[in-house]
């Protein structure tokens, strides 16, 4: 009985170290997206790298959802991309100190702007990312 206990254990802790290593990669992955988004951006408002990096994770998400929802792809891939590469390209701490940073300066109509586009095309992005997996699944 402690075999198998033990076998059972070693399994569990293979696949944990599988969804570490999944999601350390796309972290790494993400984390370099995010920086060459920067790069290419600099020349335009000092907020639209964050706002692209966080409009791309709101579709990729609403995607990733589908597909793990409907079973259409290996959770451990689901978690690599979602937490790993999705989490690191997306900047909620900077989307938060850009904003906060606005304010400070009383730039109110701008932090407004940006409070409001962010928000409403990062919630549509989700939507329509959710949906364009569907219509990919149905599809095939």
């Amino acid at each position: 009985m402690k075999t198998f206990e033990l076998e059972s254990w070693n399994l569990y802790i293979a696949s944990i170290m599988k969804q570490w290593l999944y999601i350390i990669l796309g972290a790494g992955a993400g984390g370099a997206c995010r920086y060459t988004i920067s790069i290419l951006t600099s020349g335009l408002m000092t907020t639209s790298g964050t706002l692209i990096a966080n409009y791309i994770g709101c579709f990729g998400i609403g995607f990733m959802w589908l597909l793990l929802e409907s079973s259409q792809i290996d959770r451990t891939l689901v978690l690599g991309i979602s937490v790993g590469f999705l989490g690191s390209l997306t900047t909620f701490s900077t989307y938060q100190l850009e904003l906060f940073r606005m304010i400070k300066d009383q730039i109110y109509l701008e932090a407004l702007l940006y409070f409001t586009v962010s928000n409403l095309g990062g919630f549509l992005l989700v939507i329509l990312g959710y949906y364009s997996a569907r219509l990919m699944i149905t599809a095939n």
